[in-house]
């Protein structure tokens, strides 16, 4: 449906043809808007975590899950990416100097900002290039920490360039 369409009204069925065609673009718009997520977030989103999640160097587990789930009002989109794992927040923005910066800075641009400064987290054992800690099942491990690869804020970045090429495919024909 073109969305310049121009429509003469001279009648009452005119008019009944003019509401039946506006109810279809609606439609039509949620339902691209809809494919148009979808699309942000399946090829875009969730393969860029994946890609970077266990890229870097360091102790953490790369096991995670990434799930998307959107809902739709009549005047609001809200779609919420997750990743799921054992060490997503190391992994996001790094654990210990060995692989990052310096104690007390962040290699993530939002790290400062949000509170997960290197070294600050388990005691500041972070702020030493190498330390040991008790595992879950009260073994000790020796940790050089983990490089922060930050895969849900690149994942951010990737989708937001991406976001005008796959709206104006996916809106071509409307």
């Amino acid at each position: 449906m073109a969305a310049n369409k121009v429509f003469n009204i001279a009648s009452a069925k005119d008019v009944r043809f003019l509401l039946d065609y506006m109810n279809r673009y609606q439609r039509d718009m949620k339902i691209n808007l809809r494919k148009a997520l979808d699309r942000i977030t399946y090829e875009v989103g969730i393969p860029a975590v994946d890609s970077r999640y266990g890229a870097g160097m360091g102790d953490s587990s790369s096991e995670h899950q990434c799930s998307f789930r959107a809902s739709y009002t009549d005047d609001t989109v809200t779609g919420i990416l997750t990743v799921q794992g054992k060490d997503v927040a190391f992994i996001e923005f790094g654990a210990g100097v060995y692989y990052n910066t310096y104690a007390g800075s962040s290699p993530h641009p939002k790290g400062e900002e949000l509170g997960y400064t290197i070294g600050s987290y388990g005691q500041g054992q972070g702020r030493y290039d190498i330390w040991v800690y008790l595992d879950e099942n009260g073994n000790r491990q020796v940790s050089y920490g983990t490089e922060a690869t930050m895969p849900l804020y690149n994942a951010l970045k990737e989708m937001t360039t991406q976001i005008s090429r796959i709206f104006r495919e996916v809106f071509a024909n409307v």
